[in-house]
C-alpha cells in the first residue's frame, strides 16, 4: 500500500480518553480506519487498533457505526468531502 490520505478522524467527545479514530484511504478502493490515543504536536498517538475495509462501502458502514454509537467529526480534510458526502442522510448528525 502507498501512503495513506487522511479523510476525516472522529473522537467521542464525552469520553476523549478513547482516544480518536481516523478514516484514510490507502489505494483506491482500499480504506483503514486505525484507533488510536490522543495526539498532539508534542506527543504521538498509539495505535489501540486498526481495520483494513476493501471497498468503499464497507469503511462509510464502519464510520456510520461509529456516529451512532456516540463518535462525532472532530476533522474533516478536504480529501475526505468525498467521503462525506457518501455517507446516507440517515445518519442523525
Amino acid at each position: 500500500m502507498g501512503a495513506s490520505i487522511a479523510l476525516l478522524s472522529l473522537q467521542d467527545a464525552s469520553a476523549p480518553y478513547k482516544g480518536i479514530w481516523q478514516i484514510c484511504q490507502a489505494d483506491p478502493g482500499n480504506f483503514q480506519a486505525i484507533h488510536s490515543t490522543y495526539q498532539s504536536e508534542q506527543s504521538p498517538g498509539c495505535v489501540i487498533e486498526q481495520r483494513c475495509f476493501n471497498a468503499r462501502g464497507a469503511a462509510t458502514a464502519f464510520a456510520r457505526h461509529l456516529i451512532a454509537h456516540g463518535w462525532n467529526v472532530r476533522d474533516l480534510h478536504s480529501e475526505g468531502e468525498h467521503f462525506w458526502y457518501g455517507l446516507p442522510d440517515a445518519c442523525d448528525f
